[in-house]
């Protein structure tokens, strides 16, 4: 074959490969080949097109044959490395990447492909140097504006990370992958606004990609919106097309929880449970399903399944303790309550004592009451503090840093010490004791949640309604001033949710519906809420001309104490389960709980608190319509008779 003959040839082959005609392009490479007119140009097309045909072991052999003949093309290494990533060579393919942007600094190509190489397998630092080369080269491409902002996410630097995937989107409006991305960092930055913009333009730009789904699921979890059902019909959708796929199921079980659907959240629970019956959090999400509905056996035997199936899991363990507090099974219940940590994902406590406290110990030493759970939390089980002071009066009180005063002020006998929370390299939450033991002379420990199953077993236990923690008398007379501008009336507190937004319709009863349902009188509501929620109180006031009067320059979320010193200015306080509740209930004032009693007791009060009145008993179904007429009624009979109704 002669010179021009085989460069009609080779131009045959180029033509039909770039109009996509492959098997063709791939008849005449070979024809090429079998005549010996072996040239390194021709095997490094033919590899290409092989590795487009997915043949890539059968590429990487061409290539390596191209190179051998021409060991300082640029183009061949890149086209090498490609190969070897459709092979999943990822570090042979780094290789072939690195070599191709050694020989020439400045093709676009490698420095790409080597960074998203680099990025597939989690080698972020390194990745970055060629994807910011890769924009340097071309920074109209939207593939590489996406390389970037994606290694930007990963390094947590998510402005920079926004930037790079707008340009991206601005480059090439018709791309998904920004709007994962979008997804994925407005969700961690807590921006649910943007975030769920993000997530409905990707179904509308692809309707059937429905892993947009998930993340639009997460994101909705932050943002107070109980009337928005398009991520709920979305969910139904996608079940439909994903029949068989379990998480969908599960998701969508978790969506019909959002808008208080309680049996097709069962139902829906079921099918994920039985589409993969070895997944801990399906058998979870069934379980409650059966719980919110009142049925408290069945919950309790799929818990109890999981807990077998799979051990050391916390959620099965609460739905266990749950389900038998309801049931009136108070033995049974403890003892699954002292398990609520045997979980692999419980933090690491080191450098406690060997000793671990009970009831009845004497010896040398103090005892260090361990934190545990949330802030709320704390104040719950330490209001067991009076009780244990009178078996040991040698005591250390590990508290968060917020709670930290209070309780110094409230037990001057007592040594109080922040949270020992330190952190791994990983940024992993453990607990190093070391310190605190050595210097405080510990010879035991017991984890202050341990404290009810100490001194409240029964949980019936006539108790006092003073509380047991003393707020700041100068904060208060501060607070008092304040309040005697606002109203001389009767001041009633009034908190409706955690720090998270979203109304949780068998947590948290609807604001709307707990205004609505309280009685007119001389009063005003004094706000007690913490976290984002002047929403709230704009559309309240909008809606049902109520007035929720706000403290200003008080932070409600950081400033604890300063909130102990408001709430005891207060005359009556309601609120969900949460830090202000125990709070309320721990100072002394009276307390309407929109809630169940702590454990779900039975007794004539909360069985940790004598002043705090739940208005539900263990054994109902939450409903947030019953919880607020009942609030209602429990606050017109203080206004009336100045006292709560207990055991009416």
């Amino acid at each position: 074959m002669d010179h021009e003959h085989s460069s009609v040839i080779i131009q045959r082959a180029l033509q039909l490969h770039e109009c996509g005609q492959l098997d063709e392009a791939r008849l005449v490479y070979q024809e090429i080949i079998k005549e010996n007119q072996i040239q390194p140009a021709v095997l490094n097309l033919y590899g290409t097109l092989l590795h487009q045909q997915g043949l890539h072991a059968m590429a990487v052999n061409m290539l390596k044959k191209a190179i051998v003949l021409n060991s300082n093309n640029e183009i061949y290494y890149n086209r090498l490395g490609a190969a070897l990533n459709g092979m999943e060579d990822n570090n042979k393919a780094i290789v072939a990447y690195s070599r191709s942007t050694f020989i020439k600094n400045d093709l676009f190509e490698s420095q790409l492909n080597l960074g998203s190489a680099l990025l597939k397998i989690g080698r972020i630092i390194e990745a970055y140097i060629p994807a910011k080369r890769a924009v340097q080269l071309n920074s109209d491409s939207w593939i590489a504006r996406l390389r970037l902002g994606s290694i930007y996410q990963f390094m947590e630097k998510y402005e920079k990370a926004i930037q790079e995937l707008n340009l991206a989107s601005e480059k090439y409006p018709f791309a998904l992958e920004p709007y994962f991305h979008f997804c994925q960092i407005y969700h961690k930055i807590q921006n649910s606004k943007e975030g769920l913009k993000a997530a409905k333009k990707g179904l509308i730009l692809a309707p059937e990609r429905f892993e947009f789904y998930p993340q639009l699921h997460g994101i909705s979890l932050i943002k107070n919106q109980p009337q928005d059902f398009k991520v709920l019909r979305w969910a139904e959708q996608t079940v439909v097309v994903r029949a068989t796929d379990s998480t969908f199921w599960y998701l969508l079980a978790l969506e019909y929880q959002r808008h208080d659907f309680r049996v097709k959240s069962l139902k829906s629970a079921m099918r994920s449970a039985i589409l993969e019956p070895d997944s801990s959090k399906f058998y979870h999400t069934l379980s409650s399903a059966f719980l919110l509905l009142g049925q408290f056996k069945p919950a309790l035997f799929i818990s109890k399944i999981a807990s077998v199936v799979f051990p050391g899991s916390a959620p099965n363990n609460h739905l266990i303790w749950e389900s038998l507090f309801s049931m009136g099974e108070k033995q049974a219940a403890w003892s699954y309550w002292e398990a609520r940590f045997n979980s692999a994902d419980a933090p690491e406590r080191i450098g406690l004592p060997e000793k671990k406290w009970k009831k009845g110990d004497s010896g040398k030493g103090n005892l260090l009451i361990c934190s545990e759970q949330g802030i709320g939390d704390e104040i719950l089980y330490l209001s067991c503090l009076p009780d244990l002071l009178q078996d040991q009066t040698a005591l250390v009180v590990e508290c968060d840093n917020r709670w930290k005063k209070l309780f110094e002020r409230s037990f001057p006998s007592i040594k109080v010490v922040s949270r020992q929370i330190s952190y791994t390299d990983d940024d992993e939450v453990f607990y190093d004791y070391r310190e605190v033991v050595t210097k405080n002379n510990i010879n035991s420990y017991v984890l202050n949640g341990d404290l009810p199953a100490l001194y409240r077993y029964s949980l019936c236990e006539p108790l006092s309604s003073e509380g047991y923690l003393k707020a700041d008398p100068g904060r208060i007379k501060k607070f008092e001033d304040v309040l005697n501008k606002i109203s001389e009336k009767t001041l009633i507190g009034i908190c409706w949710r955690s720090a998270f937004s979203e109304p949780t319709p068998f947590i948290y009863a609807k604001l709307d519906e707990l205004i609505s349902c309280l009685p007119e009188g001389n009063y005003c509501l004094v706000s007690l809420q913490y976290g984002e929620f002047t929403e709230d109180i704009v559309r309240i006031q909008s809606d049902l001309d109520v007035k929720i009067h706000e403290i200003p320059d008080l932070n409600q979320l950081e400033d604890l104490d300063g909130v102990a010193a408001l709430i005891s200015c207060l005359d009556l306080v309601i609120a969900p389960s949460s830090s202000v509740l125990h709070l309320s209930c721990a100072l002394g004032v009276p307390t309407i709980s929109t809630y169940y009693p702590n454990f779900r007791s039975d007794a004539r009060t909360d069985p940790l608190f004598g002043n705090c009145l739940p208005v539900l008993k263990p054994d109902e179904v939450f409903y947030s319509s019953v919880v607020a007429e009942r609030t209602g009624r429990a606050t017109r009979h203080f206004l009336e008779c100045g006292s709560l109704p207990f055991g009416s």
